[in-house]
């Protein structure tokens, strides 16, 4: 089977739903409205082509899943076509792949320069990330979010960082913070954690821990 064929039917509702949290075939026929023969059909289909994983839950309380599927990497699939070449490319995901991807589907096109530019000229910077967000842009300021065992170190290198464009410019408006202060933050119900993660279009994710703190804010504030 052809990765054409995993984008174009059910098998990319099935990509989708398991992106974020891993689900049981049950829970994926009931999103697809299909059976559960089908599912498990498609779901081995996916797992030939080496997208997908499956984990056997070794102690399972009665009425929850035996089996949940996730992925297995994070990937891409591009088609390409200009006036001097076209192509089409399957590529496992690195870090700086994800932000770029991320950038081009999650921001606004008038600020994805700066961003983009922001990341090429700071690559050093995101060696130690382990989350990376935007919170929001204006006029004259473009602000990020970022999850560091040292945020100390980087405080005053970008605490007056200018991006430029042209004749234009904006400030960028640093977070750090690690996560053990995020965590504590959260938990403890703080309104400047609470904002911050609530706020935060996800950009990089190590290990979902943002994702992850986004669901206890939000439960907070319910």
């Amino acid at each position: 089977m052809s990765y054409e064929n995993v984008f174009l039917d059910s098998r990319w509702e099935i990509i989708k739903s398991i992106s974020r949290s891993s689900k049981s075939p049950t829970e994926l026929a009931k999103k697809t409205k299909t059976s559960i023969a089908n599912m498990s059909i498609q779901l081995r289909l996916l797992e030939a082509l080496d997208l997908v994983e499956k984990q056997k839950l070794s102690t399972v309380t009665r009425g929850k899943p035996r089996t949940l599927y996730s992925l297995k990497k994070d990937f891409a699939y591009i088609v390409y076509a200009s006036d001097v070449g076209s192509d089409k490319k399957f590529m496992k995901l690195n870090k700086r792949n994800k932000l770029m991807f991320n950038i081009l589907f999650l921001i606004k096109s008038d600020l994805e320069y700066y961003l983009q530019k922001f990341i090429f000229n700071n690559y050093d910077l995101f060696h130690d990330i382990q989350s990376l967000s935007f919170i929001g842009a204006t006029e004259n300021e473009i602000e990020l979010f970022f999850v560091m065992d040292n945020p100390q170190k980087y405080y005053e290198k970008y605490s007056n960082y200018i991006i430029e464009k042209g004749a234009e410019s904006k400030k960028v408006k640093l977070y750090l913070h690690n996560k053990k202060e995020i965590m504590d933050g959260v938990f403890h119900n703080n309104e400047y954690f609470i904002s911050l993660v609530t706020k935060s279009t996800i950009l990089y994710d190590d290990n979902q821990f943002l994702i992850k703190q986004q669901g206890r804010g939000k439960n907070k504030n319910e």
